[in-house]
């Protein structure tokens, strides 16, 4: 089933919530030169579309590649699907990102 999976999360709110764990973790947030972009790219391109769950996560995966923060967080995608972040070991290793 295809759903818009993505809409409620414009590329603004994920910089906002990378922002938000780099602060909690008293360290400089700020966008990379190569990744920025084309993850934003992607996630607002992809943000409009009908997607699968796998699509939806293949899309956060590779957003996850392109490493758009210097100080990035896996946990911020994940954030954005079940509310918050967490670094709890037995979530991390099961993780689709790793």
């Amino acid at each position: 089933m295809k759903q818009r999976w993505l809409k409620d999360w414009p590329w603004e709110t994920v910089v906002a919530i990378n922002a938000g764990l780099c602060k909690k973790k008293d360290v400089l947030h700020k966008p990379t030169s190569d990744g920025h972009d084309p993850a934003r790219k992607l996630w607002e391109s992809s943000r409009t579309r009908g997607l699968t769950l796998r699509e939806t996560l293949d899309i956060c995966r590779e957003c996850h590649k392109l490493a758009p923060f210097c100080f990035y967080k896996q946990n911020m995608i994940r954030r954005n699907w079940w509310g918050e972040a967490t670094d709890e070991p037995s979530v991390n290793a099961t993780s689709p990102w790793s």
